[in-house]
């Protein structure tokens, strides 16, 4: 049971990081590239948007110090 448990945590820490990686391309791409050259107020609200779906999807996962830097 033990070992079962210990290969849930890893599988969890792992997971963990890649959303947290390909989360973070995303926000990099939106902040650097979209949001700032958005030619319309539809466009810019829809970055927007966006950007905070994704900060709200780290917080859904996020824990303890971590959660409160993305919230």
């Amino acid at each position: 049971m033990l070992v079962v448990s210990w290969n849930s945590v890893v599988i969890f820490n792992q997971i963990e990081w890649e959303l947290s990686s390909i989360i973070d391309v995303i926000l990099k791409v939106l902040d650097s590239k979209l949001i700032g050259s958005a030619s319309g107020g539809d466009s810019n609200v829809f970055y927007l948007k966006m950007e905070g779906d994704y900060y709200r999807y780290l917080a859904e996962f996020k824990t303890g110090d971590e959660r409160k830097l993305v919230i």
